[in-house]
């Protein structure tokens, strides 16, 4: 059968869709054409033979009918509209809806501008204006998992339903064709609100483009060209117009700054001869010596390279000397699937004699083939074990062979899969350790130079093999036909994707040979570098590989026991338990990982890698210096971003030894100053310089391994950790569990809700409980007079955190509320290095060394996870609360939980969330509060108590952050209603008297840097000061600086903004602030949009992020931000979840009016006392 056009020319060109909304999202002028083509302005496109399509149609509709069967056996047989004009059907639709009818099948909705076809209208029992019930979209997607698109259309559906119903739908719902027990197990709810303002503003956006399209649009490649049929209309104008994509490497960053340089063809780059602002002169002369090559090639015909020199082990010393025993492998995977999914791992070799594995490569009698397959996660951890014990197998019985493969993917997957699934990791730590794995993408950069627009493994075959005969032709097109193959299990689709992957380990082979023959078979061999130290082994070192090999086997001994009964009771809890005894050995993992990948990289690579500071050089001839008994070094820099500080310990990139720390860095002049000991020597003239590994974690490794010994013992020396780890409801003294911590009426009752607290904390019997603190709530108040209410009955109390700051902050406010008590004062605080503050009492400890000075009987111990964690702590605490317990994560909870008889967890999962390096297998790698919660924004009743008001922020502010983060569950004291900023005529127009605010500021090619929102930032800034501010008691003052906080998510916009602003701004990161308050915040995003993101959308689209960033302005918080942003193509459901937050921010600042502030006496009679 032919594959449909790219449009239907039987639709009506008026009416926009959700299909064409998708299309607009990812690309203007895919949008822009289709328009045009279903206008008739331009014909349409033919997407060629699809070998498959009749099968998924077929497919397709027998999961629409297996879903309206179930659907039918719920609600009684469907009204069907009938096909037909679509206003027809839209009338026939909202007849059936009008009577009520319980199931419409095939509905149409429609508005002026847009058209849409419902799967199917369930009626629910929920009233809307036009009748006493509603109706909710369900549609029927042929997937395994809810992608962007499916939602788009629910959401438009679910708006379109505005129309008859006088509202629209609450509720939308995806029946997947997942499951082996019928649609009923298929059927995937979502709360519309979640993706509605991201869906809203994509339409309208499209609405105003539709209208008056683009005369003749340039299209850029995007991440939509790989699925749309105008690609090749889209390659015949950039081959036309001789674009700048076409250059192999060029970033977009690049293009942006050689265009605005005047450099706009490849032929112009080719022959540029003069700098470019933003650009190095290495990379510029890379670029340029590129674009020639390319020239070059197209003109010849023929495929042309050229050698480069390389520094002694790199480019083509990188090749061992090839092994009969070599291997070459290949992961195909699935980017859609949540998470990802290494579906497919293909391993090739060439077979000796008797090798009877694998099954033969046609045309290669010499060579075998074996394929691991995965169709879900449990299937990858079995496939992912079997392909380590056949590497394990195969390459322990050739020691001189190595694993081949091209371009960083599959050592990552492995490290991955590994962190994942917890197993094989001390496996895949011997590849890397030892250097089994080989990395052909960085022999040919640093050995190759090609005249091709790219360096994938396809651009190169043209040098060493004849083309491709598979249909599958690319790594895109293998996830697509993927996507097909999981839909409709035809087994030629699966055949095709394996033939795919046995041509790419071949091709892996063929480019090994052919680098080994362009090096030459005789020339000297330069070992490649290896990722352990190579000098002889000292005592200390031996010692400390031994105490580490013994772990591994103790902490695996552990592990099998921990696992060894599947049908225990405590099943669950115990190979949660067996995850965590590995957490902080895979936490540690990346930072060792990029430690050593770092010393093979380039010093290039090392000026794009913000986490380094590259390509340094000595500074004049007097870079040397000296201070007492330190050398001093002085180097420049190229124009780079980069994340190191002042006093930050550094190493050198290029072999790993430490370089010492910064003590200057001006990044106006791009000149760094090291000092490090004398006796270290001095450092070379030229140099990269990168950051360490992680800090020695062994205190809390012991303490998870004895609570699982515990657990695996059937022991009881924990049972509070035992019932945390099985998410058990807290247990109290003369109550069932089960039953809300505080009752109803305490909790409705800011007079009753402290005591009820006290009383339930004084209650809670070797258990856990969780106290919520939403931003403002009188977190910190509530806990301090809990723990004084502790220590007056004779209990001892531990204070831990993440952050001695947060430590600190709870420890003076318990010192307060004892001083009120008149009790006497024994507190102990762990000392942070250079830290000032001292208690009354004995004062704080120096050193979490000294053990003496840790009293097992002192009533209230202060220190983070490494205190409680010790041995002679264990069980010598009643209660430990737990500050800021969303950003401690399970395992570190469960270590210093072993130093007391319970735990109260103080936090709000909701703020800024724990930072993780590392990849977990299930629960273990969340915080102690995710793991609780289980995704919950508000705390169940009966697992802790919710602190439901705030004190801080505005109404008109908080009704946004309650809506969008607490289920609307918070609300403002009624005396923050008196809080607002009188304005002057003169005010700045972003500015309101309280609220939200969004200022959009247009710029592009912004990653972690933006000039034009500092700029925009500090013109705001300049307007506050001076303006009036009333706060909750009616008191009016001028703004000062320190009224208004400035929150950036990146150091470099940080530091930014603190040049540009007035001397004494308030400027930070949102951790920084955390726990602060102003008037007014101003948050800079910064980024220009979705390309520039150093990171991916969770982090700057981040929903805890925000919350944070804007709950602190007790008035007004104005977002500074590029309208790029709001426009974010997004990728998965959780992407769109994300961008929608922002979405919804924007559109409720632009509705939201302030309301009249309370007369004075409302804010007397209906507060509480405002906590302290």
């Amino acid at each position: 059968m032919s594959q449909p056009s790219i449009v239907d020319p039987s639709q009506d060109s008026i009416h926009l869709s959700s299909t064409l909304a998708t299309t607009f999202l990812g690309c203007r002028a895919s949008a822009a054409w289709t328009l045009e083509a279903r206008r008739g302005q331009r014909p349409f496109l033919d997407g060629g033979e699809d070998p498959h399509g009749d099968l998924i149609v077929r497919k397709g509709q027998a999961h629409e009918a297996a879903c309206a069967a179930f659907l039918h056996a719920q609600h009684g047989p469907p009204v069907t509209i009938p096909h037909g004009h679509h206003r027809a059907r839209s009338e026939a639709t909202l007849a059936a809806m009008d009577r009520g009818v319980p199931l419409i099948h095939r509905g149409t909705l429609a508005s002026d501008l847009w058209l849409g076809h419902a799967g199917f209208l369930v009626r629910v029992e929920e009233p809307c204006p036009s009748w006493a019930w509603s109706y909710e979209p369900w549609d029927a997607k042929l997937a395994h998992h809810a992608r962007p698109e499916h939602l788009f259309q629910l959401a438009i559906h679910g708006d379109l339903l505005a129309g008859p119903q006088g509202r629209p739908a609450q509720r939308g719902v995806l029946m997947l064709a997942t499951g082996a027990e019928g649609p009923d197990h298929r059927a995937l709810p979502f709360a519309l609100d979640e993706v509605r303002y991201y869906v809203r503003r994509a339409a309208g956006r499209l609405e105003a483009f539709a209208a008056k399209l683009p005369g003749d649009l340039t299209p850029d490649p995007c991440g939509h060209c790989d699925a749309c049929a105008w690609l090749p209309a889209c390659e015949v104008r950039w081959d036309e117009a001789d674009h700048l994509c076409r250059v192999a490497d060029l970033t977009k960053r690049q293009t942006a700054r050689l265009q605005a340089a005047g450099v706009s063809t490849l032929a112009m780059l080719a022959a540029l001869d003069t700098s470019v602002p933003g650009i190095g002169a290495g990379t510029l002369a890379r670029l340029t010596q590129q674009a020639r090559l390319q020239i070059a090639s197209a003109a010849s015909g023929e495929g042309i390279y050229e050698r480069l020199t390389s520094a002694p082990g790199l480019g083509f010393d990188r090749l061992p000397r090839p092994d009969p025993g070599d291997l070459f492998f290949d992961f195909e995977g699935d980017p859609m699937h949540p998470g990802g999914l290494e579906y497919l791992c293909g391993v090739l070799w060439r077979a000796g004699q008797g090798d009877g594995e694998g099954e033969p490569v046609p045309g290669h009698p010499d060579l075998r083939f074996v394929a691991f397959w995965a169709h879900d996660r449990a299937e990858e951890r079995i496939a992912f074990a079997a392909l380590m014990d056949f590497l394990s197998r195969r390459l322990g019985a050739s020691p001189h062979a190595h694993l081949y493969h091209y371009a960083p993917y599959e050592k990552t997957a492995l490290r991955r899969l590994a962190s994942l699934h917890g197993t094989r990791e001390a496996a895949v730590d011997d590849l890397l350790r030892h250097g089994r794995m080989v990395d052909l993408y960085r022999v040919v950069r640093e050995g190759l130079r090609i005249g091709e627009r790219g360096y994938s493994i396809k651009k190169l075959e043209r040098f060493y093999m004849p083309a491709r005969t598979t249909q599958v032709k690319s790594g895109g097109a293998s996830t697509v036909v993927w996507d097909l193959y999981q839909r409709s299990r035809d087994p030629r689709l699966r055949d095709e994707i394996r033939d795919y992957n046995r041509d790419d380990c071949l091709s892996t082979l063929l480019l090994r040979d052919w680098l080994e023959a362009l090096a030459g078979l005789d020339r000297p061999r330069v070992a490649a570098p290896m990722p352990i130290p190579t000098a002889p082994e000292t005592d200390r070192e031996r010692s400390a590989r031994q105490v580490r090999e013994a772990r591994i086997l103790s902490q695996a001994a552990l592990v099998a026991r921990l696992t060894d009964e599947p049908a225990h009771r405590d099943a669950a809890a115990r190979r949660l338990a067996a995850d965590l005894v590995g957490f902080h050995d895979r936490e540690a993992k990346p930072s060792w990982w990029a430690f050593f990948d770092r010393q093979e990289r380039d010093a290039d690579e090392h000026v794009e890698d913000d986490e380094c500071l590259g390509a340094c050089v000595a500074a004049g001839p007097d870079w040397i210096g000296q201070e007492k008994a330190s050398l001093t070094f002085r180097f420049a820099y190229p124009v780079q971003e980069t994340k190191l500080r002042v006093g930050d310990t550094v190493h050198v990139a290029a072999t790993g030894e430490s370089a010492g720390a910064i003590v200057t860095l001006d990044e106006g002049a791009r000149r760094v100053t090291l000092k490090r000991g004398k006796a270290k020597g001095p450092l070379p003239d030229a140099l990269s310089l990168m950051p360490g590994g992680p800090i020695d974690s062994a205190v809390l490794r012991d303490a998870i391994h004895d609570v699982g010994t515990d657990l695996a013992g059937e022991g009881n020396a924990f049972p509070h950790i035992r019932a945390l780890l099985r998410r058990d409801p807290p247990r109290f003294t003369g109550r069932a569990p089960g039953a809300p911590v505080i009752a109803l009426e305490d909790q409705a009752d800011p007079g009753r809700l402290l005591p009820a607290a006290i009383r339930a904390v004084g209650a809670l019997d070797r258990s856990w409980l969780v106290i919520q603190g939403p931003p403002g709530a009188g977190k910190t108040y509530t806990i301090s007079h809990l723990i004084a209410a502790l220590v007056a009955a004779g209990r001892t109390v531990g204070i831990a955190s993440n952050s001695h700051k947060a430590i600190d902050n709870v420890l003076h406010a318990v010192e307060t509320r004892l001083h009120e008590q008149g009790a006497p004062l024994q507190v102990v605080g762990q000392k942070k290095d250079g830290g000032g503050d001292r208690f009354e009492g004995r004062g704080y400890v120096e050193s979490v060394d000294r053990n003496d000075a840790l009293d097992p009987d002192i009533p209230v111990l202060g220190g983070t996870a490494w205190v409680f964690a010790r041995p002679e702590l264990r069980a010598s605490r009643d209660v430990l609360f737990v500050d800021e317990a969303g950003q401690v994560s399970l395992a570190n909870l469960v270590a210093m939980a072993a130093g007391a008889k319970a735990v109260v967890l103080v936090g709000d999962q909701m703020q800024l969330a724990q930072p993780i390096q590392g990849t977990h297998p299930g629960d273990s790698g969340v915080s102690a509060l995710d793991h609780l919660l289980q995704g919950r924004a508000v705390v169940p009743a009966a697992h802790g108590i919710f602190l439901s008001r705030t004190w801080r922020m505005h109404p008109a502010l908080c009704a946004f952050v309650s809506a969008a983060i607490y289920e609307g569950c918070l609300e403002a004291e009624a005396g923050c209603a008196r809080q607002r900023l009188v304005l002057g005529a003169d005010a700045h127009p972003a500015l309101k008297p309280a609220g939200l605010a969004f200022q959009a500021v247009v710029h592009a090619g912004c990653r972690q840097r933006s000039e034009e929102e500092a700029c925009a930032t500090r013109e705001i800034l300049e307007s506050l000061v001076g303006q009036e501010v009333v706060d909750r008691h009616g008191r009016r003052r001028a703004m000062t600086l320190d009224d208004v906080l400035v929150v950036a998510p990146y150091n470099l916009q940080v530091n930014l903004l603190r040049d540009r602003l007035p001397n004494g701004a308030r400027v930070g990161t949102v951790d920084k602030f955390q726990g602060q308050e102003a008037e007014v915040v101003i948050v800079s995003m910064t980024t220009s949009g979705a390309e520039e993101m150093p990171r991916d959308a969770a982090f700057l689209l981040s929903r805890n992020r925000l919350n944070v960033a804007i709950s602190r302005a007790r008035c007004l918080a104005v977002l500074v931000a590029s309208p790029g942003l709001l426009d974010l193509v997004a990728g998965s459901v959780e992407e769109m979840r994300l961008a929608n937050l922002f979405c919804w921010a924007e559109s409720y600042s632009a509705d939201r009016a302030i309301d009249a502030p309370p007369p004075f006496a409302e804010y007397t009679t209906k507060s509480s006392v405002e906590p302290a």
